[in-house]
């Protein structure tokens, strides 16, 4: 319950050897700026589901040299276009006018933005997330560029049909969220994030990432919010290493908002973790970053105990009468929430 996870999926123009250079990277993120949140002294974990992006960009192509013909898009439009997500050769337009490269975009993307729910990436990721949920493993899922789409995706896929295996759903209990790197979406984490867990996502985007810049020209974007130095390494800002893990600045940044995030998600019922030899009590569960303590009594009653510290769980667990202990310790003294 307590387990953390980081869950990396790629932008596009990533091949699988950059991508497992990618994982190696996150890890070392997570090593120097995450360590506190390993409270079970499992090691850093990161997973992940590599985005080729092939698909993606052959529905882009495909889409955005209809919309050229039908929308009579300018030359210098569609090179713009084309040259920012696959840099595939356009065909010839029709007129010479000049059309909004933004108007055109938002035409193409339009059509193929469900096209992310519908590719073995997203449906092998599916599959890998919902392995770690049903093993009560906190995750997180990292996007990087053109992954955020995916991420949105899956946040949004998996919070509206993720079942537990005693029939909870991931909405009632909360144990996924997000952070992307160089957002070019128009939301952070999509329907989840923005109307039902707003606190469980977050981006960090530099203001003078030069791809990012030029999406949010033409697609509108969510806004840049981190002040960024040049740096000769990456001109354009927006390498997922060089530009986010490895600035001082980004990296503390991302690390606050993540730890902040997984202390936030909301563990399913932990009453089957001990059972207890005691004539109130017949089991209880607690949570190490939730700070909860779940005790079910002998008539069956569930309650959820808030805000407990640590140490009172281990006087609670080395109590010979938990029924005792829980009268002197715990009742009366913790908010508490009826599980059933």
């Amino acid at each position: 319950m307590d387990k953390f996870n980081l869950f990396y999926v790629n932008g596009m123009f990533t091949n699988s050897e950059a991508f497992s250079q990618n994982i190696l990277e996150i890890k070392r993120f997570y090593g120097q700026n995450l360590a506190e949140l390993d409270v079970t002294n499992s090691g850093v974990i990161v997973d992940g589901e590599h985005n080729p992006s092939e698909s993606f960009l052959s529905q882009f192509e495909q889409v955005a040299k209809h919309k050229f013909s039908e929308l009579s898009v300018s030359e210098a439009s569609q090179a713009e276009i084309a040259s920012l997500f696959s840099g595939f050769e356009a065909a010839e337009s029709l007129q010479d006018d000049v059309t909004e490269t933004t108007t055109v975009l938002n035409s193409i993307l339009a059509e193929i933005d469900n096209t992310y729910g519908q590719d073995g990436t997203y449906t092998r990721s599916v599959a890998k997330l919902t392995s770690l949920l049903n093993e009560c493993k906190r995750t997180m899922i990292i996007g990087h560029s053109q992954g955020n789409f995916y991420a949105n995706a899956l946040l949004d896929g998996m919070y509206s049909s993720f079942t537990y295996q005693d029939g909870s759903t991931l909405l009632q209990y909360p144990m996924l969220g997000y952070f992307g790197f160089a957002l070019p979406t128009s939301s952070v984490g999509g329907t989840t994030g923005q109307y039902y867990f707003p606190e469980l996502v977050d981006h960090i985007t530099n203001d003078n990432d030069f791809i990012m810049a030029a999406v949010r020209h033409t697609l509108g974007a969510v806004p840049a919010n981190y002040n960024n130095s040049f740096t000769f390494s990456d001109w354009t800002g927006h390498a997922l290493t060089t530009s986010y893990l490895d600035k001082q600045g980004q990296s503390h940044r991302a690390s606050i908002s993540i730890k902040d995030i997984a202390r936030q998600f909301v563990p399913m019922p932990l009453t089957e973790q001990h059972r207890a030899n005691s004539s109130s009590i017949n089991s209880y569960g607690y949570s190490i970053h939730s700070e909860v303590l779940d005790i079910e009594f002998h008539d069956n009653s569930s309650y959820r105990y808030v805000y407990v510290p640590r140490n009172v769980l281990e006087g609670f667990h080395e109590a010979g009468s938990k029924g005792g202990y829980f009268n002197s310790q715990i009742r009366d003294k913790y908010q508490f929430i009826k599980m059933n």
